[in-house]
């Protein structure tokens, strides 16, 4: 309770537009067949908590239930539903927890989100499944980005940097020099193989939660050969159209591999380094500015891992140099005062790392604020200019 009143959510925006397609995502294809390509995407959908993910994770990256003999189908892509403003998928009503929206781009929260700000920006004037559509018209996929990139921006430092109580308690004092210092430090990218199949630039502004922290240190978020850093993806366009524009025309029948040479061959980044020193920029600015204090938790979750990311130069991970295995979760209480037992051992019920991790989610996020009366995230707004 103690932190729940500390850290400070941002409420959404609420445009009051109603949905322009009353029924689902089926129904709209059975109306609109010549829409049905655009309106699916090619995943693997977990077993446990039923997430789409892309067909590369070998896990879920939503419980992190393991998806190695999952296999691949359609699902819905709620993306394309937004632009089309249909009312419901099959699980759930399609409504936007809104941050900004203009004739060709959504901002919106991330369902999924790693911390208390994670926003998606989709552009809703084209239908581009992947990055790789961006590198066959390299001077149109760069204006997209730098729109995609602007309108993130204007969300976030209006509604959460201007925020003086949010700022104040999520970072540390004196984290960040400026506006502009922060939002060159801001995670922001895209995913070489989307769960969804419309370019969607995801805004990850620090810091992320204690738990996807975690996850990152050994190589579950941000994972290589899929998550692309906006200064990548801008800088691989850039050198294409100095190229000439028309290199990777056919990209969309490319291996990422091969993407990847051809960019470099054209003067472009190399990949590998440049997401390795993404990484190294994430995980220092996330030291520097994360705000998590022990005081505001109830539990701390140990668990060893034997490797983390190569990409962390000089960080150590377990120190057993037999082990093989991340071990299983310990769940330790963080009790002080009058909060412990006579033995000094903490009365409060231990729940699972997994449920304390949901529960984190819950309260630290602004996806869905304000609550409903059931304590339960909002998203009640659709797209004002839906197709």
């Amino acid at each position: 309770a103690e932190g729940q009143s500390w850290y400070r959510q941002v409420p959404q925006q609420f445009n009051g537009a109603a949905p322009k397609f009353e029924g689902s995502v089926q129904d709209f294809v059975a109306q609109n067949p010549g829409l049905a390509e655009q309106l699916r995407n090619e995943a693997k959908k977990c077993p446990r908590c039923g997430k789409s993910c892309a067909t590369i994770l070998s896990f879920c990256n939503g419980c992190n239930h393991d998806l190695s003999d999952a296999p691949v189908e359609y699902t819905e892509n709620v993306c394309m539903a937004f632009v089309y403003g249909v009312a419901r998928g099959s699980r759930f009503p399609l409504g936007l927890s809104l941050r900004h929206e203009a004739p060709d781009v959504i901002v919106y929260d991330d369902l999924l989100a790693r911390g208390s700000c994670h926003l998606n920006a989709i552009p809703t004037d084209c239908h581009l499944p992947d990055w790789r559509h961006l590198l066959r018209a390299p001077a149109k996929g760069l204006a997209l980005m730098r729109r995609l990139d602007e309108a993130s921006w204007r969300a976030v430092r209006e509604q959460f940097w201007e925020d003086e109580a949010w700022r104040s308690r999520t970072f540390r004092d004196g984290a960040f020099s400026s506006a502009e210092d922060f939002r060159s430090q801001i995670y922001a990218g895209v995913n070489s193989v989307p769960s969804q199949f419309q370019i969607h630039l995801q805004y990850i502004v620090p810091t992320i939660t204690p738990a996807d922290y975690h996850a990152f240190l050994h190589g579950k978020r941000f994972v290589k050969d899929r998550w692309l850093p906006l200064e990548y993806v801008v800088a691989s366009l850039e050198a294409l159209i100095r190229h000439g524009g028309d290199l990777l025309v056919r990209a969309h029948e490319m291996s990422m591999d091969a993407i990847f040479e051809a960019i470099r061959a054209a003067g472009g980044p190399s990949y590998a380094e440049a997401h390795a020193e993404a990484i190294r920029r994430y995980n220092k600015t996330h030291r520097a500015c994360a705000n998590w204090r022990p005081e505001h938790f109830e539990a701390v979750v140990v668990q060893r891992h034997p490797a983390l990311r190569p990409e962390l130069f000089g960080a150590s991970a377990d120190s057993d140099p037999n082990a093989r295995e991340a071990v299983a979760s310990e769940v330790r209480p963080l009790c002080r005062g009058t909060a412990a037992g006579d033995d000094g051992v903490c009365p409060l019920p231990l729940p699972s790392p997994a449920e304390l991790e949901k529960r984190d989610k819950a309260a630290i996020q602004s996806y869905g604020r304000p609550y409903g009366e059931d304590g339960r995230p909002t998203a009640p707004s659709y797209f004002t200019f839906a197709r």
